[in-house]
């Protein structure tokens, strides 16, 4: 499950410019459908009809709730930071959760 909410929260990163920390909390605010998760090892696809499993995502501005089959199965809290990595000399978004 942490892979599904890690993966949601890269491509969210991904997607948005370094400047406003506090907007990129707007714009994942609600509730988000799973629709597909792939990677890994093996390269795995796993999509809800081969997992059997309804996975929902909703983001507050500081938590995480993971509903699966309409149970709440986790909610963390999360903060957006910008630090320094190891793999380039720009500021990247971290996610802590």
């Amino acid at each position: 499950m942490k892979n599904i909410i890690f993966t949601f929260i890269l491509i969210a990163l991904m997607g948005c410019s370094d400047s406003d920390n506090s907007d990129l909390r707007s714009q994942l605010n609600g509730k988000w459908k799973w629709i597909e998760s792939s990677g890994g090892i093996d390269g795995r696809t796993e999509t809800p009809e081969s997992s059997g499993n309804s996975v929902t995502i909703e983001f507050t501005r500081t938590t995480v709730k993971t509903f699966i089959n309409g149970n709440l199965k986790s909610e963390v809290n999360y903060e957006i930071q910008s630090g320094s990595s190891i793999r380039t000399t720009k500021k990247n978004r971290f996610d802590s959760v």
